[in-house]
C-alpha cells in the first residue's frame, strides 16, 4: 500500500460516517457519491448504526486505496 494511505490508516479515526467526509477528505470523496455507490452496492464495506452508515478505517482505505489509479506519465521512474 502506498504511504499515503499508510498515512491515512494512522489519521482517519476508527470508525466514521458519511458527513464527516468532507472534513477527513476535502476534495477527495463526497457522501452524496458514496451513498450512490452504496447503493449500486459497489461502496466500502459497512455498517448501520442506528439510521446512520458508518465506514471502518481499514476496510475504507483499502476500498479507496483498489479505485485508486496512477496518472498516465506521473510518477514513473526514468532510468538513468
Amino acid at each position: 500500500m502506498d504511504n499515503e494511505f499508510e498515512k491515512l490508516l494512522k489519521n482517519l479515526p476508527p470508525m466514521f460516517g458519511r458527513t464527516e467526509l468532507k472534513n477527513l477528505l476535502p476534495g477527495v470523496i463526497s457522501g452524496g457519491y458514496l451513498a450512490n455507490l452504496d447503493s449500486l452496492g459497489t461502496g466500502p464495506p459497512s455498517k448501520l448504526v442506528g439510521r446512520r452508515r458508518v465506514y471502518f478505517r481499514e476496510s475504507f482505505v483499502l476500498w479507496l486505496a483498489n479505485r485508486t489509479k496512477p496518472l498516465a506519465g506521473c510518477c514513473a521512474t526514468r532510468s538513468k
